[in-house]
């Protein structure tokens, strides 16, 4: 018997959401979400009160985001261990929550295609090609994914679509590759290389999506020199552990609440329709250029965070507070979570207005009430700080207010100077100190001493492009017992810092 609702039945809904639906999809709805979706079909297809649909959509974008994780993605790692092999997944544009989806593979991987367009000067590129350029703070979606569940390795499919074929140089690959790597992946390999019959003529067969990084390329016989300088650089990010101050937390919620479609693909193509404009993304970009160290975090994975004095752990990571940027909808499990770990010692802030109300439509008034209730545990008043309200609770604090720097120099977090010298960077943490990654992806050279955001006694340079390239760093004290290290990179170039925390290092 086919159930109609107002001209819309359950078959006319499946031809709507094409394969965002599963046989067992109504009832695992009825399951997770409190309520029977057959009752709101109309609804799911945008008919009815704005706010009505836009949970009713909600609710079942999230019920698809669990079906996917949990009964394809889970799955897949299962089989794919039991047969000892390893996972990989592009988790971008699928129909749930990425930073979920990219952790539960064994390696979470990222893509980028069309060229960043650096200011570098003499930066050759292919001028009759013109492509959206990638964005870093896309990219870490997939990096945040793996330091917090504590994967080693962060893959992309790398540089698709720098130019057309032949016109692209390894000159404009080797800073597409450093923006990867200061995104937090260290596990490249290149796009395209496509077979090619040995009788073919020249140029062989090609892949339609360039760069073509096959042997016919006129680069080919200096490839090799790339790949080393990537293999070095990747031997240094493979090691240690990450080293991010901040966990931010995505909104997903925020993201699913609209009236607009069916499902809610969070494409890697279509940014600008779910990230770009948003406070969360705004909050991540004004970060990551004053120097910030910063992970994204999901609601289930706030859940199996743990809280050693105030620091926050998880996975190989240490974090030192959460941050939550004026979040609409929040789960009212994850604002508990929230209240747990800050009872343990968390600092959690809170940039603009606590949460404001909880996501989805099943048994709302209920857990609008308990969320309210919650929400009054927290007191917080004026600080000594104008602008800024604390509320200790337990044995941690939320600190609440507009200003996101102003707020985090009250907590343990430090930013990376160089930053304002245009430099972007990468940290992870090693038994006697700390690594850096430094790229200058700019035009302006840099000559000069900068600070540093951690503690060091010593350091040691190396310059990636060369084998047997390194020497003692120079370091000297700076202003509020800063570390600073003289710093040579002209546009273009990078190197990697070996920081030691006690080890005085010298010539010999």
């Amino acid at each position: 018997m086919e159930l109609k609702f107002s001209s819309v039945s359950a078959s006319d809904l499946r031809s709507w959401v094409s394969s965002n639906w599963s046989d067992d999809l109504l009832d695992e709805f009825e399951s997770r979400r409190g309520y029977d979706l057959r009752k709101h079909l109309p609804a799911l297809l945008g008919k009815g009160d704005d706010d009505i649909v836009a949970r009713i959509k909600s609710d079942y974008r999230e019920t698809i985001s669990d079906l996917l994780l949990e009964h394809f993605i889970k799955s897949r790692v299962s089989w794919a261990d039991v047969k000892g092999a390893l996972t990989r997944n592009q988790a971008h544009g699928s129909p749930g929550n990425l930073l979920d989806l990219y952790a539960a593979s064994d390696i979470p991987e990222t893509e980028i295609f069309g060229p960043s367009g650096f200011n570098i000067p003499g930066l050759l590129m292919d001028k009759d090609f013109e492509n959206a350029p990638p964005d870093p703070l896309m990219l870490k979606f997939s990096s945040s994914a793996a330091h917090v569940a504590g994967k080693k390795f962060v893959s992309s499919e790398s540089c698709t679509w720098l130019g057309e074929h032949f016109k692209v140089s390894l000159s404009q690959v080797k800073p597409e590759i450093d923006q990867l790597f200061i995104s937090g992946v260290n596990h490249v390999f290149y796009h395209g290389m496509a077979y090619s019959p040995a009788d073919a003529p020249w140029p062989g067969w090609l892949f339609y999506a360039s760069t073509n990084f096959a042997p016919s390329n006129n680069f080919w016989r200096h490839f090799p020199e790339l790949n080393s300088y990537i293999a070095r650089c990747q031997s240094v990010l493979q090691s240690g552990n990450p080293a991010n101050d901040i966990l931010l937390y995505f909104p997903i919620y925020d993201v699913w609440h609209n009236t607009q479609g069916m499902e809610s693909r969070l494409q890697v193509h279509n940014i600008s329709k779910w990230l770009f404009g948003t406070p969360f993304y705004e909050a991540a970009k004004n970060m990551w250029d004053r120097g910030f160290t910063f992970d994204y975090i999901s609601d289930r994975q706030l859940t199996d965070i743990k809280v050693s004095g105030n620091s926050l752990l998880t996975g190989d990571a240490k974090y030192q507070c959460v941050v939550i940027v004026d979040c609409n909808f929040m789960p009212l499990e994850t604002l508990k979570n929230l209240l747990n770990l800050a009872k343990k010692g968390a600092t959690i802030i809170v940039q603009g207005d606590l949460p404001r109300d909880v996501p989805g439509f099943g048994n709302l008034e209920n857990r609008r009430n308990q969320f309210g209730k919650a929400l009054s545990e927290l007191k917080p008043v004026d600080s000594e700080y104008s602008g800024i309200k604390q509320a200790n609770y337990g044995k941690g604090k939320f600190l609440i207010g507009e200003n996101l720097e102003q707020i985090l120099a009250l907590t343990n977090v430090s930013r990376e100077p160089v930053a304002d010298a245009g430099i972007n960077i990468i940290r992870r943490v090693h038994k006697r100190g700390y690594y850096y990654f430094l790229s200058n992806l700019g035009s302006k050279e840099l000559d000069g001493w900068v600070a540093l955001g951690v503690k060091a006694k010593s350091a040691v340079i190396f310059d990636p492009r060369f084998s047997q390239r390194s020497g003692i760093a120079k370091l000297q004290a700076g202003k509020a017992e800063a570390v600073q290290v003289y710093l040579q990179l002209q546009p273009g170039e990078s190197c990697i810092l070996k920081t030691f925390l006690t080890q005085i290092m010298q010539l010999k």
